[in-house]
């Protein structure tokens, strides 16, 4: 985070934090990095406003991302908040303010939070909200057991299967393509 000490201008109205590794060979963000982040940030300009793409980070630590003064988080309800059964959808938490802004620009004008798009799934949602600590933890497990028999075969993996939490996502390397 050298060069990030002046990356901020006056200007700046956001920044994105993705804490997940996604398609990339770089371990996933933990609470404690993303808090330091924000910090960094705030002490730039404390008008920014921090995003957090939270998709696969979700109940893989005991907190989440406004915790550690994220304004805004976003993620999928058809992954770790869906328990695996949720057919879509998406959700955004964070301040009330910046809510009430994102709602009028993603669904029809003048509709706001009120419609939402639940596409008649309600059921599915809450029992995967009730599923979703379960499915995590068992996600968590299995991409630990994975890393560590990948690794023990010669295969690059990513986090080191002894790594520390969090680990929203991993890798391994097969081969090259």
């Amino acid at each position: 985070m050298g060069g990030d000490r002046t990356c901020v201008q006056p200007q700046t109205r956001m920044v994105l934090i993705q804490r997940s590794c996604g398609y990339t060979w770089r371990p996933s963000l933990s609470l404690e990095q993303i808090g330091k982040m924000i910090q960094l940030v705030k002490g730039q300009n404390p008008n920014v406003v921090c995003f957090v793409d939270n998709c696969y980070g979700e109940f893989v630590e005991t907190q989440e991302p406004p915790h550690v003064g994220a304004d805004l988080i976003a993620g999928s309800l058809i992954k770790n908040p869906g328990g695996t059964i949720a057919t879509a959808g998406g959700y955004l938490a964070g301040r009330a303010d910046l809510i009430e802004q994102a709602s009028y620009r993603l669904t029809a004008p003048g509709i706001g939070h009120a419609g939402g798009a639940t596409f008649d799934q309600h059921r599915l949602l809450f029992q995967g909200l009730f599923l979703a600590p379960q499915m995590v933890g068992e996600a968590l497990k299995s991409a630990h057991l994975l890393a560590y028999v990948f690794d023990q075969l010669g295969y690059p993996v990513n986090p080191a299967p002894l790594a520390p939490p969090p680990r929203c996502h991993s890798g391994h390397s097969i081969g090259q393509s």
